[in-house]
């Protein structure tokens, strides 16, 4: 279930999401029936040529008759060079409350800290294009030991769209990440890496 608020002029925004998802990423986490119930929270303010960015996640992880709770905080400052244009520096900070073993990896914390720039191209045109990338750095603390050495993050979501019509669009999107701190997804280890490449029709129904 979501909820968005965007004012007539385009800003600002915020946004309310709750969510409930299996956890399929390993053979454990499937035979554990593990689920993930999650709740989000983002805003997004302009500041003169600025954007600033915020973001709060809660979320409780059950695997069998176990449960573990994550929270997750982050903060952004984009600036707009132009209306395809937008740089930007972000911090991510999360930690589960307890460790585990149901199949998957729940550190004390982890941290990020990333550059990047955001560039959308054909508004307004049959064709568009989407790319958000960026790189830095993160670390991670366990429960039994001290925050590790920072290491390098990377990030990388883009998609490209054709229009068939009011309301549909075909469109192609790949994704690929490092960051534990960033993910939402239930990895394996503090040594892990993800990417997709998915082909979609999006229909709306009004």
């Amino acid at each position: 279930m979501r909820a968005r608020w965007r004012d007539a002029g385009g800003s600002p925004r915020f946004e309310a999401r709750v969510e409930r998802v299996t956890l399929a990423s390993n053979p454990q986490l499937l035979s554990g029936l593990a689920l993930r119930n999650e709740g989000r929270l983002a805003l997004e303010l302009p500041v003169r040529a600025f954007r600033l960015r915020g973001g709060l996640r809660g979320a409780m992880i059950e695997a069998g008759d176990r449960r573990n709770w994550r929270g997750t905080a982050d903060g952004a400052v984009a600036l707009a060079l132009s209306p395809n244009v937008a740089p930007w520096i972000r911090y991510h900070h999360s930690g589960y409350r307890d460790p585990t073993d149901a199949g998957y990896f729940a550190p004390r914390r982890a941290q990020s800290v990333e550059v990047g720039s955001s560039f959308e191209l054909g508004e307004g045109s049959p064709w568009s294009l989407s790319l958000d990338a960026g790189g830095g750095l993160q670390r991670i603390a366990t429960h039994d030991g001290v925050a590790g050495s920072w290491k390098p993050a990377l990030e990388f979501y883009g998609y490209l769209g054709r229009a068939l019509g009011p309301g549909r669009e075909l469109r192609l999107e790949a994704e690929a990440e490092n960051s534990i701190a960033v993910t939402t997804s239930a990895t394996t280890s503090g040594s892990w890496s993800y990417g997709s490449l998915s082909l979609a029709l999006r229909w709306a129904l009004r």
